[in-house]
């Protein structure tokens, strides 16, 4: 899980964290993120660093749809 306080969004906090997270973990082929459908920032935010979306899961958690992304090496 990734959060960044509302305070510090939209400063390349969460786009640091990620290329972090990335660069740290050498031997995944592929990195899966998952969010809320609702969240259009969020979506666009991970379309923004290439991942690209491949499965929506309905009423996953608490009535809520997620979407999950893949960004493959």
């Amino acid at each position: 899980m990734l959060s960044v306080n509302p305070t510090h969004q939209r400063q390349g906090v969460g786009k640091s964290l990620i290329h972090e997270i990335e660069r740290a973990t050498t031997d995944a082929h592929k990195f899966y993120a998952c969010t809320m459908l609702r969240t259009a920032r969020n979506i666009q935010f991970f379309m923004n660093l290439g991942y690209k979306a491949e499965t929506i899961l309905p009423d996953h958690y608490d009535h809520l749809d997620l979407i999950c992304f893949a960004k493959y090496r």
